[in-house]
């Protein structure tokens, strides 16, 4: 394919979320914008999303307490261009969304976390597996309060480094005696975890969370849900989701974990707001790879989650795509209620 398919990403938005606020055509026309297609012949760095290049992933998030959302997912530029040309197209689309929305006064907190992960990296930039990603939730009645995401690499250097730059950006963004209390799960997770990507979430002109993404081996998972201060019932939840995972398509060697602080006026809250577990099934056998839908519903059933709104999601991407695909599965745990994300790419 030599060009995204404008046209039908405009047509699945219209179709899902019928007439939605200024809010949040802004923001899905500026991320389903920012993506273009290359020929593998001339790809001059790595997908980073999605194995074979697909730069577009959309998923639905399952939960008794769970507000039903349009979520969107997007690995901005072309793969003919250099990590460096990606990381300034990206956060250039996200600026520009934040000028349109009037949502400038998130700006200061953005640059201080961007400044962390990419200062001073511009010798190595272009070695670099991913740059940004820019994601979007907005809520499924098409109401103005839509949220921006974005997904910075952090798998630059090594672990003792990117985790002395993640303690710089935590006393940066202290409240109060938070910033300690951070930086002391820091101290309790640098033996078993090495962090790979730092998230934002962006509503209403405020940066309202910091996600930290690390890789743990899967004997770690305990010890990372400890240093988070998870209920051992939670803890348990995790555990068994991703055995059941091994044990139905294969040994997971290494997993993605992702901790979520809030901020607030005040700066970084001090205590960790969810954790959440992310599986990749794109390294799934193709012939096993039909079986992950079944499985996530036998997951829900289990924690009691109604399974309709994922059988709606996939048979909506695939009655308007012709095919999706699940790429990747999450578990989280908060405010004690448990939460399955499922994550698709349409068929380009």
């Amino acid at each position: 394919m030599t060009a995204p398919p404008f046209a039908e990403l405009e047509g699945f938005f219209s179709d899902q979320l019928g007439a939605p606020a200024h809010a949040a055509r802004v923001l899905h026309h500026a991320l389903t914008r920012s993506i273009a297609c290359c020929p593998h012949d001339q790809a001059i760095r790595r997908p980073s999303m999605c194995h074979d290049g697909t730069p577009v992933v959309y998923s639905v998030k399952l939960g008794a307490s769970v507000r039903d959302a349009y979520r969107l997912l997007v690995e901005p530029g072309s793969l003919g261009h250099g990590v460096g040309r990606q990381v300034a197209r990206s956060l250039s689309i996200a600026d520009r969304v934040l000028e349109q929305l009037g949502w400038q006064a998130a700006v200061p907190v953005i640059n201080t976390v961007a400044g962390c992960v990419f200062a001073g990296q511009e010798a190595v930039v272009e070695r670099w597996w991913g740059g940004v990603w820019l994601g979007a939730s907005i809520p499924s009645d098409g109401g103005d309060r839509p949220e921006l995401r974005l997904y910075l690499n952090l798998r630059n250097g090594p672990a003792c480094d990117r985790w002395q730059r993640l303690a710089a950006l935590f006393r940066r963004l202290e409240c109060g005696d938070g910033s300690g209390r951070a930086c002391a799960w820091i101290d309790a997770m640098m033996p078993a975890a090495t962090p790979v990507g730092l998230a934002m979430v962006v509503s209403d002109g405020c940066v309202r969370g910091l996600r930290v993404y690390t890789v743990i081996h899967f004997d770690a998972l305990g010890r990372l849900a400890l240093a988070a201060r998870t209920p051992d019932r939670h803890r348990a939840l995790l555990q068994r989701f991703c055995t059941g995972f091994a044990q139905r398509f294969g040994a997971i060697e290494r997993m993605t974990v992702g901790t979520d602080f809030a901020l607030s006026g005040r700066g970084l809250e001090a205590s960790v707001a969810r954790i959440k577990v992310d599986l990749c099934c794109q390294l799934i056998a193709a012939e096993r790879r039909s079986g992950v839908q079944h499985w996530v519903e036998e997951q829900l059933a289990a924690l009691r989650i109604d399974a309709r709104p994922l059988r709606r999601f996939v048979d909506r991407l695939r009655a308007h795509w012709h095919h999706a695909d699940i790429e990747f599965v999450g578990l989280a745990v908060k405010d004690g209620m448990p939460e399955v994300t499922v994550y698709a790419k349409p068929a380009f």
